[in-house]
């Protein structure tokens, strides 16, 4: 994870800016997990893809770049995350912050997480 992409992912999660929703990088009603907020920092920094309206199920919601659970590719390889849900270790075990966020792990602590990986850097 490079290093000042995760400070700026921090702070967005931190923010306030962003309401945290589940199981979708960004739901319709402008919900987003954590990895959503990473494609949407992604996009603002590079000017770079693109969210679109999408249909899974009978629910909506929107795609970004053609994920609408995972980070995109362009996005893993700008922000130096080696893949698609964020998986990560902490004290031997392993994990993702996708599964932290649907678990209902708050941006705050999933922003320690990340905090923490860095720090190992």
């Amino acid at each position: 994870m490079k290093k000042d992409i995760a400070e700026k992912w921090i702070k967005a999660l931190k923010s306030g800016d962003y309401e945290q929703g589940k199981y979708a990088l960004r739901s319709v009603d402008d919900r987003f997990c954590c990895l959503g907020v990473l494609c949407d920092l992604y996009q603002k920094e590079t000017g770079e893809g693109s969210w679109k309206t999408g249909i899974k199920g009978q629910n909506y919601l929107y795609v970004y770049e053609g994920q609408n659970h995972f980070l995109p590719s362009g996005v893993c390889d700008w922000a130096g995350i080696e893949n698609e849900n964020g998986h990560y270790y902490k004290s031997g075990s392993g994990s993702s912050l996708t599964d932290q966020n649907d678990s209902g792990c708050s941006f705050n602590a999933i922003a320690k997480i990340i905090e923490e990986v860095v720090d190992r850097l």
